[in-house]
């Protein structure tokens, strides 16, 4: 597949993995984003430099329907549906806590 089109398919998962990071984000003290595009792989990586989200969020924020937000207030499938693009195209969705929160996409260029 060209690698134009496969960025264009992940690229809602991208937007939608950059509004979730700012809405779990929003504390944060600086929100960093960086592409490193290697030979096999496209890496997209989207931080912050606050305190971390806590373990028990940690645990269930890849599940569908997992929100922190009241009752009716959306139905929280952004990482859900990013996590599953992204596995279609062969790559992954990964968060990191330590030292800061940062989510990491990696797809192959090919």
């Amino acid at each position: 597949m060209n690698i134009r089109l496969k960025i264009a398919l992940i690229l809602p998962s991208i937007c939608i993995l950059f509004l979730i990071s700012i809405y779990y984000l929003s504390n944060s003290v600086l929100l960093n984003g960086f592409v490193k595009i290697e030979d096999d792989q496209i890496i997209i990586s989207i931080s912050d430099s606050g305190p971390t989200i806590s373990e028990n969020i940690v645990l269930k924020i890849m599940d569908p329907f997992f929100t922190t937000k009241a009752s009716g207030k959306g139905t929280e499938l952004g990482i859900s549906i990013s996590r599953t693009i992204l596995e279609s195209h062969g790559g992954s969705l990964t968060l990191e806590t330590t030292p800061f929160t940062k989510f990491n996409l990696e797809f192959p260029k090919k």
